[in-house]
């Protein structure tokens, strides 16, 4: 009876959710898991009562099973129980910043400053510093915008210039006075 009424816990579908993504080369989530070499101490692989000592009851409903070093296994020491957001924060995509003495992912400061997450990840990757990435209003730096403008202004003048030497080309060709 007692096996029957854990199956159906929370605690439990974690344990066996772990199992599955770190050892069943089926599941769909292996290659994230144990296709990568994650994998699970032994003693907790053998034993859910193990497990759930170590870890406890999750907090709410809401909470889900997280490695605090998402390189490491699951083992004591690396795994707690997570809210939604506290996962988000650990994800190894994640791009730290610091930026006027505080430590945040790039979607915080995202929504903390107003530009947008991948304007600011463009930005960076583009060797603008934290201080303008996080400042420049949308549209760019002014010199950026300028030469922006200049190099299509150049493009269209071109453009415009070459199809107006094709039309002259072509009616010279046909016969057609210029």
């Amino acid at each position: 009876m007692r096996a029957v009424l854990r199956s159906k816990t929370k605690e439990y579908l974690t344990w066996q959710g772990m199992k599955r993504r770190c050892f069943n080369e089926r599941c769909a989530a292996f290659y994230k898991y144990g296709g990568r070499g994650i994998t699970m101490c032994s003693e907790w692989r053998d034993s859910f009562d193990l497990f759930l000592a170590h870890i406890g009851k999750a907090p709410t409903l809401d909470h889900t099973i997280d490695r605090i070093d998402g390189t490491k296994n699951y083992e004591p020491g690396n795994v707690r129980w997570a809210t939604r957001k506290e996962q988000q924060q650990n994800l190894r995509t994640n791009v730290w910043i610091e930026y006027q003495g505080r430590r945040m992912i790039l979607f915080d400061w995202s929504k903390e400053t107003g530009v947008d997450s991948v304007t600011l990840r463009h930005r960076l990757k583009r060797g603008w510093t934290v201080e303008e990435a996080m400042t420049t209003p949308p549209g760019g730096r002014p010199c950026d915008r300028e030469k922006r403008i200049k190099v299509l202004h150049d493009g269209l003048l071109l453009r415009w210039a070459r199809q107006k030497e094709r039309t002259l080309y072509e009616s010279k060709s046909q016969g057609a006075p210029a």
